[in-house]
Parts: structure tokens; C-alpha cells; sequence
């Protein structure tokens, strides 16, 4: 069994233009061990449509230093990131995507992670 060790995680808001709410959300993970980030990039409102990039891409989108002492090649590697669900009522088939991104919420992001990981371990 592989063991992750450390995940670096770092969450926040992203501003387009001259608005006082964020457009965006966004989430980096760094992994030492597989020498690997990525980030989640989420509307903020009720569609919720969420995607995955590189660190890098993240970085130059909103022009911020996320991880300013992980190598350029490791921030533009990307990660491969577990899809984000709904935390509540496990297993819902067929349940409406509107109804699952209305349940999904970006503060428990970090915990879906680390327990997608500690799944993968486990498999």
C-alpha cells in the first residue's frame, strides 16, 4: 500500500472585474510525494460548474503565486482529481445535476479529497 503523506491544500476567491461578490472559487492541492499539482476552479452561484486544471493555469488565470517554492514543472503537471459530489444522501442515482451542485459546497472540498486518496490506498 502507498502512503500520500502530506497534501497541501489551499483554498480562496477569485474576483472578475469590478464586483464586490467572487465569480470564482478555487482549490490547490500539492502532493510532495507525487510531485503534482492541481487545482478546482468553481462558478460561484447555483450551477456550480466546476473544472480541473494545473497549478499554473490557475495561477495565470487570476494572476496570483499560489506555490511559489514548487518547481514551474511540478505547477504545470497537474494532478489527477476525484470528481467533486453531493455530501448529502450518499448514493442518488438518478438524482437532477442541478440538485447535486446546489448540495455540493467548496468548504468540505479539502476532506472529499484526502478521503478519495485514502480510498484509492485502500483499493
Amino acid at each position: 500500500m502507498l502512503s500520500e503523506g502530506d497534501i497541501y491544500v489551499i483554498s480562496g476567491p477569485a474576483f472578475i472585474g469590478n464586483v464586490l461578490v467572487p465569480n470564482h472559487l478555487w482549490t490547490v492541492l500539492y502532493s510532495p510525494a507525487q510531485r503534482r499539482a492541481g487545482a478546482y476552479l468553481i462558478t460561484n452561484d447555483e450551477i456550480r460548474i466546476y473544472s480541473t486544471v494545473t497549478g499554473s493555469v490557475l495561477e495565470n488565470m487570476f494572476r496570483i503565486s499560489l506555490l511559489p517554492r514548487v518547481s514551474q514543472k511540478v505547477r504545470d503537471s497537474g494532478m489527477e482529481l476525484p470528481k467533486p459530489t453531493a455530501q448529502r444522501g450518499g448514493g442518488r442515482g438518478n438524482t437532477h445535476k442541478s440538485e447535486l451542485a446546489k448540495d455540493f459546497t467548496l468548504q468540505n472540498l479539502p476532506r472529499i479529497i484526502i478521503e478519495a486518496i485514502k480510498r484509492a490506498e485502500r483499493n
